[in-house]
């Protein structure tokens, strides 16, 4: 055994597992960035701020949001999570800010989440308009919005007195969920304030 080399290890913080040091000196995958040991990092600790938050532990995973951030600026996913820990802890314009950061990555994953995210944020501060332009942008972008997303705006419109484009929205909500009763209830709702309004 005089000829063995050790085997070195270190801990990956965040993964919880012990990693070999020479399976992270792998060499660059062609067509593939190779991640900084900075980024690595704070990707690994925005998941565990995202375990965190599962687990509504906002105060560490706010901690651990704000050490991935300082580690590497465009890890957006953990403005994300540090939003989602300022929401928990009371700080919505805190979160407000950092939804807007990741929105505004331009990296697809994290700006939609943000935006959808902000959106639901914005509807409950009653801020309504600001919630129906964050989801009209994710519209606009992507093509379209989920059931859910529909359902929101729609009762975004309602909530500002533009009951037309909630029964838009929830037709077209209907359309891709038609089991779903409480569509049909707000449509109902919906064409109700319609009536109303005329």
């Amino acid at each position: 055994m005089a000829n063995a080399v050790p085997l070195l290890v270190v801990l990956i913080l965040g993964s919880g597992s012990l990693t070999p040091v020479h399976s992270q000196n792998k060499a660059p995958t062609a067509g593939r960035p190779v991640a900084s040991p900075n980024a690595k990092q704070a990707k690994a600790l925005m998941e565990s701020a995202k375990q965190y938050n599962q687990v509504l532990e906002s105060e560490e995973a706010l901690k651990l949001a704000n050490q991935a951030i300082a580690l590497d600026p465009k890890q957006y996913g953990a403005y994300v999570e540090r939003a989602l820990a300022h929401i928990s802890l009371g700080q919505t314009e805190q979160a407000l800010a950092d939804f807007s950061t990741a929105a505004n990555s331009g990296e697809r994953k994290h700006e939609k989440s943000a935006r959808r995210e902000k959106a639901d944020l914005l509807f409950r501060l009653k801020r309504y308009t600001d919630s129906i332009n964050e989801l009209t942008t994710i519209e606009t972008k992507y093509g379209s919005l989920s059931d859910g997303m529909l359902y929101r705006r729609a009762q975004a419109y309602l909530a500002i007195g533009k009951p037309n484009m909630s029964v838009l929205d929830l037709t077209t909500a209907i359309k891709g969920e038609p089991s779903a009763n409480r569509l049909f209830e707000a449509r109902m709702k919906a064409y109700v304030a319609l009536k109303d309004w005329d």
